[in-house]
């Protein structure tokens, strides 16, 4: 299991790679099932100059003790832009 750190480090070159002029939008909606579970989507667009993307992920979270844990995480939308649906 990662923690906060490792993950923004493993996505550190990736952000970094990013145009300057690079905006992000995200529409999260979570759902608490329970006491110690969640599930969670998000909608989001990319902006890199006159390319836009768009996407979506979703994701369940596990507590443990008293921390939030990643159990799973689904990512679509990133195999092309133009592509997804079709």
């Amino acid at each position: 299991q990662w923690d906060k750190a490792a993950y923004v480090a493993m996505m550190k070159g990736m952000a970094e790679g990013m145009p300057k002029e690079t905006k992000m939008t995200h529409k999260p909606v979570i759902k608490v099932l329970s006491d110690s579970l969640v599930v969670f989507t998000d909608d989001f667009t990319v902006t890199m100059g006159k390319t836009k993307f768009s996407g979506s992920n979703a994701g369940l979270l596990v507590k443990v003790g008293d921390q939030w844990k990643w159990k799973s995480m689904m990512v679509a939308g990133w195999g092309g832009p133009g592509n997804a649906g079709k």
